[in-house]
């Protein structure tokens, strides 16, 4: 178990908080940051370490071997199934399977199995706020050159934010 203040989350989002973010996204990231806050210090949730960029061109597979690779992303206080939501965000994303129907679709398929463990929307979320944070870090707060990424970040946000109120 880790406090909320030790997660890597909340690390990123008090350096990072509203840097370049546009009002209208700040309103709605701030809104789920504060939701998963909430729910992280009313639940013993546990953190973990993760991969930071776990994606099929950061592993390789040989026989039962899996060798992963690329991690300078990594977290050692990430939150619950970080790897996870990254898996199938950005093979989405960048397999320009982008859209919201095909993404939730990926997310319900495995959603029940995670529900066993912990808050499967409160988890998604987690990994939204911190995703999008990280990437305007990233890119110095331009984020045009994934505008596309960006907006379906911020709309799977929105529907998880209105599916938890």
């Amino acid at each position: 178990d880790c406090s909320f203040e030790e997660t890597d989350l909340c690390k990123l989002v008090t350096e990072e908080k509203s840097r370049g973010l546009e009002q209208k996204d700040y309103a709605l990231i701030d809104k789920a940051y504060e939701k998963v806050k909430q729910w992280m210090e009313s639940e013993s949730v546990k953190c973990s370490l993760a991969h930071g960029d776990f994606t099929p061109w950061n592993v390789y597979v040989n026989g039962n071997s899996l060798y992963m690779f690329d991690l300078e992303y990594s977290q050692d206080k990430a939150t619950p199934f970080f790897d996870f939501y990254h898996y199938i965000f950005q093979t989405a994303i960048v397999s320009k399977k982008n859209t919201i129907s095909y993404i939730e679709k990926m997310y319900e398929k495995y959603c029940d199995q995670i529900n066993e463990k912990t808050d499967a929307k409160m988890a998604f979320m987690a990994y939204l706020v911190y995703i999008i944070y990280f990437y305007f870090n990233r890119y110095d707060t331009v984020y045009t050159t994934n505008r596309n990424q960006y907006a379906t970040r911020i709309e799977m946000l929105q529907k998880l934010l209105e599916e938890t109120e």
